[in-house]
């Protein structure tokens, strides 16, 4: 029994990670899709067309999708590994740095630099709306260095502003694929019992 699952990538580098650990896990069948939280309904749609059983997301173009699709949704989450390994890269710059993300991110983002010993302001987001007025408020507030997803680099581009991506790591993406699987195997099951017997 092979459950589909269709991955919508916000930007390239997530594309192959996915691959890479989808390799790893059988009983699978992969199609990923890199798109912006802007195109992100029509790619869903495409993809639910081509049968997938299950999405998988992450950051605004997860939240973008949530609830207009009719197939499970997983999103990857954004672990305390990938906080930290980004966080470790601005530890010690004289840059004048501030993360804009969601509410889960800013939590994280306290957590680990608490314990890296050094604080990083922050602007919690909801919507892409909202991603651009902040990094907008923290381009006037002199701020030179934004850390968040694919959506608030766009917008950091935009104001001319340096920009790290908190990027998803190789553990939080196959937690996604194994979600995902077990997901697709329980509906699949389901969708089997239900199907008449032909005698």
């Amino acid at each position: 029994m092979i459950v589909k699952i269709g991955i919508l990538a916000p930007y390239r580098g997530l594309e192959h990670v996915v691959l890479d650990q989808a390799a790893q896990i059988d009983g699978i069948e992969i199609e990923v899709s890199v798109t912006r939280e802007v195109d992100a309904l029509r790619q869903a749609a495409l993809l639910e067309e081509r049968g997938v059983d299950v999405l998988v997301s992450r950051g605004l173009t997860a939240e973008t999708i949530k609830g207009s699709v009719s197939v499970p949704l997983i999103e990857i989450e954004v672990s305390g590994f990938d906080i930290l390994r980004t966080l470790l890269l601005v530890k010690g710059t004289k840059e004048q740095a501030r993360v804009i993300g969601f509410p889960s991110v800013c939590s994280g983002v306290s957590e680990v630099s608490k314990l890296l010993a050094f604080s990083i302001p922050y602007t919690q987001v909801n919507t892409t709306a909202e991603t651009e007025r902040a990094v907008q408020a923290a381009w006037e507030a002199g701020t030179s260095l934004i850390i968040g997803d694919a959506v608030t680099m766009s917008f950091a581009e935009k104001f001319g502003l340096k920009g790290i991506m908190i990027t998803s790591g190789k553990e939080s993406v196959a937690q996604a694929i194994q979600q995902a699987r077990q997901i697709g195997h329980v509906l699949l099951k389901k969708n089997r019992k239900r199907r008449p017997i032909n005698r």
